[in-house]
């Protein structure tokens, strides 16, 4: 199974996060990872066309996780929380949206929050998956990213690996006012 586990180095209570990359046919069989009362557990699924790489998602994971242990959430949980990061905006619905899972057939990002789970717990389980470090940014809406990010295609993303750094910058920066 490919599946992409990263710890949480800042956050070792909370696990690992887990990712799994779904093609447009593909489906969850239905399991949810079971957890206690006393672990943390979270799964989300985003619109794949709306991400470069993982590293953009790491990066709203690790923000979301910091302000729910500081007490700053700006959302009402954590998986809304992840998905404003990702935003440029502050329009929590405009957020949703754009990285939540639409009714037509596109890649979709599983990802999941927490203590790390085995392949035989059948908890993140499709057959076959597509490479999150390999297929993660290949079906990349880069007309519906510059538009959203408010980018000039011709200008200002020559490629991939620009607009995904155009997009981390825009992502440190939100929630930063000048003083």
């Amino acid at each position: 199974m490919s599946v992409y586990t990263q710890t949480l180095d800042m956050w070792p209570q909370r696990g690992a996060v887990q990712a799994l990359l779904l093609g447009p046919s593909q489906s969850m069989d239905g399991k949810v990872p079971s957890t206690t009362a006393e672990e943390f557990s979270l799964l989300l699924f985003l619109d794949a066309r709306m991400l470069t790489s993982i590293f953009p998602v790491l990066l709203a994971v690790n923000k979301a996780i910091t302000a729910e242990e500081d007490g700053r959430l700006r959302t009402n949980n954590l998986a809304t929380e992840i998905l404003f990061n990702l935003s440029p905006t502050t329009n929590i619905n405009e957020s949703l949206a754009k990285y939540g899972v639409k009714t037509d057939p596109h890649p979709i990002l599983a990802l999941h929050i927490g203590p790390p789970m085995d392949d035989n717990e059948g908890s993140l389980r499709a057959s076959p998956l597509l490479s999150v470090e390999k297929d993660l940014g290949k079906d990349v809406d880069v007309a519906a990213l510059c538009k959203y990010f408010k980018l000039d295609p011709s200008k200002d993303a020559h490629d991939i690996q620009d607009l995904e750094r155009m997009i981390i910058a825009t992502m440190a920066l939100k929630g930063v006012s000048a003083k």
